[in-house]
């Protein structure tokens, strides 16, 4: 019961939705569709969750954080629609309803048309932000150790692009097969690559220090009540309850790259 377990730690509930492409089999498609399926998280914590937004796509090449209000997005509270705000009011000192906030929107679609199409886009991929400072070892140890290089050497029509793997690959048999596969003089070619590898990972290693020192500073500045609330928060993660079309086997704990998994779903 979410309102006991908001009572147990006198806190409050913060809810966001989603939706999660599924193959689904339907009476009209036995073959099975793709739909979205809804689902919506709920935070239960001690103090609110960030107001902090995370946007980041495959075609984006660098990952932004921005605070909500600049995408006009923020945890705004629901208010019960049969209530006047007056009576409401009073209810939330009576009861402590008033401690329920949803993730909402206030950008119009109208309003869309008069932005730039980069700006738009943004709203397809942005994602609620949430640090765990607990989760923060974890995190580096699952950090990605391959770079895409893109290398404009001289002689070559076009420029070479690979995926190279810093801790996977070993430099100098890379270099050879990366000749052979390319028919290049490797008395020619060999060092000018081997250089643009080097620079290339060693920026790479750079980005993900200056993004592990930020992520630090974040953790620093949080204040013990900050600490603790993320330590006792509890995530539920909720499913529609309709039995056509039946999702009950495809549920799953993962909610997103910030928030991972949730403690329980439903």
């Amino acid at each position: 019961d979410l309102e006991a377990d908001r009572s147990s730690m006198n806190g409050m509930i913060h809810m966001f939705g989603s939706t999660e492409p599924q193959l689904i089999i339907t009476d009209k498609n036995p073959a099975g569709e793709v739909l979205p399926i809804p689902v919506i998280m709920v935070i239960v914590s001690k103090q609110p969750p960030p107001s902090t937004l995370g946007i980041k796509s495959v075609q984006r090449a660098e990952e932004d954080f921005v605070p909500m209000e600049a995408m006009k997005m923020g945890w705004y509270p629901i208010l019960p629609t049969n209530m006047s705000s007056m009576r409401f009011s009073k209810k939330m000192k009576q009861s402590g309803a008033g401690n329920v906030f949803g993730l909402k929107c206030e950008r119009r679609r109208a309003g869309l048309k008069n932005m730039a199409v980069e700006d738009v886009k943004k709203y397809d991929y942005v994602l609620p932000y949430i640090l765990f400072p607990d989760r923060k070892n974890a995190d580096e140890q699952e950090q990605d150790t391959s770079v895409n290089v893109m290398l404009e050497l001289p002689g070559l029509s076009k420029p070479l692009v690979f995926e190279y793997d810093w801790e996977m690959d070993e430099m100098d048999e890379f270099v050879e097969e990366k000749c052979k596969e390319e028919e290049l003089d490797a008395k020619e070619f060999t060092e000018p690559m081997k250089k643009g590898i080097q620079e290339q990972v060693a920026a790479t290693k750079a980005k993900y220090k200056a993004e592990r020192e930020a992520i630090q500073k974040r953790i620093d500045d949080m204040n013990p009540e900050q600490r603790e609330s993320l330590k006792t928060m509890k995530i539920i993660k909720f499913y529609p309850k309709n039995e056509k079309p039946d999702v009950s086997a495809l549920k799953t704990k993962y909610i997103n790259r910030y928030y991972r998994h949730a403690h329980e779903v439903r």
